[in-house]
């Protein structure tokens, strides 16, 4: 039995993922471009990918089998943030169920990040000098190729052309205080631009069981996704993910921060020429100056594993017991 199984077995699942703190320096950009490039490949990555899925894979079904109506949960770091949250504050047998159906709006704090991570990649292929310029070009055509990505009814990019001029002003402004952070957070100069990925399409791992009305959506956020050694003599490659969030961590925020590598590793199996599985996450608060850097492993993939299984089962209303996903009995006591 692992170390994971056997803590499991002993109480309520998840249980905490270990972090760091990049050293304190100046500048802070070479802190945090340290924190990216350090840690190690895993040693077996695609055994560590497969053993999650089958984890997460049974964990579900699991707790999830009492949920007769047919209602969909999709679940991103706010999420596991949240109910962990909960789960760590109140009595292990008495888990508050949060909303889950909550309505999302675009608004000048929602689209900053789409802006601005859009307006740092012009900086990066040179088509920008500053950020406030960037944001200038990205606001002056949203849907175009330099914009922010996807078009239709509900993107970002229809409802900044939505706006009136007062109203777009606003969002730029905000746009370029986020795109200036990150803008000015890495030394760029060490990042492989080959290797380098800024942005983009959140990626998504999706659930649906045998026969079962619930369906889980997972989402794996990362604002940068940068692939380390990848011509080292051994041939292994690793990578690793920085995530800019608002205002400070909390108690479940590593939980949180895991679900980038946790999808990256299940994308892994699908399509290994696409998605590598980190080595570690790099969590940044640039609101309160914090940062931490969450190591990905085999044990902490499972104990991001049973944090999404603990939200799901909040999420969607089912059951809950103490003694988690591995407990006695339970689907993964092999692990």
């Amino acid at each position: 039995m692992s170390a994971v199984a056997a803590r499991s077995s002993a109480g309520l699942a998840p249980w905490p993922i270990p972090a760091t703190t990049p050293p304190t320096r100046i500048p802070r950009a070479d802190a945090l471009t340290d924190a990216l490039l350090g840690g190690t490949a895993l040693a077996d990555p695609e055994t560590a990918s497969r053993e999650a899925r089958a984890r997460l894979e049974r964990g579900l079904a699991a707790t999830l089998a009492p949920v007769v109506h047919p209602r969909v949960a999709r679940i991103g770091h706010h999420q596991v943030a949240r109910v962990l949250a909960a789960l760590l504050a109140a009595s292990p047998t008495a888990l508050p169920v949060p909303e889950s159906r909550e309505t999302f709006r675009w608004s000048s704090w929602t689209a900053r990040r789409s802006v601005g991570l859009a307006a740092v990649r012009l900086g990066l292929d040179g088509r920008a000098a500053t950020p406030s310029d960037a944001v200038a070009r990205v606001m002056s055509d949203p849907g175009g190729p330099l914009g922010v990505g996807r078009q239709g009814p509900g993107s970002c990019a229809d409802w900044l052309s939505s706006l009136a001029p007062p109203a777009r002003s606003i969002v730029a402004a905000e746009a370029t205080a986020w795109a200036t952070r990150l803008w000015t957070s890495l030394d760029w100069g060490r990042l492989d631009p080959r290797q380098l990925s800024v942005g983009g399409p959140d990626r998504w791992w999706r659930w649906s069981g045998t026969g079962r009305a619930a369906r889980i959506a997972l989402r794996g956020r990362a604002d940068i996704r940068i692939r380390v050694g990848a011509t080292v003599r051994d041939g292994l490659s690793h990578g690793a993910h920085l995530v800019v969030l608002d205002g400070h961590p909390g108690a479940a925020t590593r939980h949180g921060l895991m679900l980038s590598a946790l999808v990256d590793a299940l994308s892994s199996l699908r399509s290994p020429e696409s998605s590598t599985v980190p080595s570690r996450v790099v969590g940044w608060w640039p609101d309160s100056g914090r940062a931490w850097i969450v190591p990905v492993d085999a044990e902490t993939l499972a104990i991001a594993v049973d944090a999404v299984v603990v939200t799901a089962g909040a999420l969607l209303g089912a059951p809950h017991e103490p003694g988690g996903a591995d407990a006695p009995g339970a689907p993964g006591d092999n692990h």
